[in-house]
């Protein structure tokens, strides 16, 4: 086991969702336990045996929302997952939001990684890469961690300054994390087309869904078909089995 009141892993290798909003009523994600089942329950039926729970982690909006929470509630998460029949899953992790002050909570709260990994989630929103993120950025290298940006094709930001920033960063050593619902178009023509380009430039590390309620599945799994056609059936497996194995050290 990884850990106390976590299930065995998966004896046949399968993809794993590393970016998801499963843990009820926490956050903007799944509001109650049966739609966390509803979620699972989409996953399995295309193959997926393993979510990491990564719940905002922004404490002015979800002050509860620590690594030693999520990891409680995670945990008993899993009893209902086991209760209800289904073979799958579940890890701990969060969505570090890039704000002033996230390195100090980090030194009181510990770092919310993606399961027992030394791989850390992260994300920002605005018009503008936060004057903290590079900081943020190289705080989390130099103490031995790998931060990965969430959903880069969706930042509201020009072509130009984008494309210097995932440079810049991919010079850090940061990762970059796409989100299936991108490529359908479900987040606008500019993400998509900067999900099409990165994924061409094979600038991801990871895919996921990001996934939030079950009724809202769909597009996610129609981006992923076109994710595979824009990578092929090889890298994708890259990004949602392999990678994802390695990053949770199952591997």
């Amino acid at each position: 086991m990884d850990a106390p009141g976590y299930a065995d892993p998966p004896e046949t290798p399968g993809p794993i969702d590393v970016h998801s909003h499963l843990i009820p009523g926490v956050d903007d994600g799944c509001d109650s336990v049966k739609d966390m089942l509803g979620c699972i329950e989409q996953l399995m039926q295309r193959g997926f045996t393993g979510s990491v729970c990564t719940p905002h982690v922004f404490p002015a909006m979800f002050p509860e929302t620590t690594p030693a929470n999520v990891r409680d509630w995670v945990a008993a998460l899993q009893e209902d997952v086991d209760a209800a029949g289904l073979d799958y899953q579940l890890w701990p992790g969060g969505e570090v939001r890039i704000i002033s002050g996230m390195i100090d909570w980090m030194a009181e709260h510990g770092v919310p990684t993606l399961g027992d990994s030394r791989y850390v989630l992260m994300d920002t929103w605005g018009d503008a890469w936060p004057d903290e993120g590079d900081e943020l950025c190289e705080h989390l290298v130099t103490q031995g961690y790998t931060p990965i940006l969430a959903h880069p094709e969706r930042m509201p930001i020009s072509d130009d300054v984008l494309a210097d920033l995932l440079d810049r960063l991919n010079a850090m050593g940061v990762l970059l994390q796409g989100n299936f619902n991108s490529f359908s178009g479900a987040e606008g023509p500019s993400a998509a087309t900067w999900a099409a380009r990165l994924m061409r430039e094979g600038r991801y590390f990871l895919l996921a869904s990001d996934v939030h309620h079950p009724h809202d599945m769909e597009t996610r799994f129609e981006g992923l078909a076109l994710a595979e056609i824009e990578a092929g059936p090889e890298q994708l497996a890259d990004m949602i089995v392999a990678n994802p194995r390695k990053v949770l050290g199952l591997v």
